[in-house]
């Protein structure tokens, strides 16, 4: 496993095949990860740590363990780490390149 860092924490990539990839996301308190979409891919989302606040779509919810959401494709989304670290476990299902990202917002003044 290869840990990618991040500006908001990091991830690792567990396991991929041809159309799908498990990663493992870390969200450090106090970050988020750009507010983004995707148009070749779905995502599923199992938090594993932590009480993320989840954007999908116009939604706002808070998570807590072994909760589960699903992000459609081309829906915009965004996990926030406002009271404690974060792990979130993530299925992504689909053509999954980290170039299908369209950030609509950053934090951190990525394109």
């Amino acid at each position: 496993m290869i840990r990618v860092d991040k500006p908001w924490g990091w991830y690792e990539t567990l396991h991929e095949g041809v159309d799908y990839k498990v990663k493992m996301l870390c969200v450090k308190k106090g970050h988020k990860i750009s507010l983004q979409k995707h148009k070749k891919r779905t995502e599923i989302w199992t938090c594993v740590k932590g009480h993320p606040l989840v954007i999908q779509g116009n939604l706002q919810t808070y998570m807590g363990s072994q909760d589960t959401i699903t992000i459609a494709k081309d829906e915009a989304h965004r996990i926030e780490a406002h009271i404690d670290d974060v792990l979130i476990l993530e299925l992504q299902q689909g053509i999954c390149e980290e170039e299908d990202i369209t950030r609509l917002y950053d934090d951190y003044n990525r394109e």
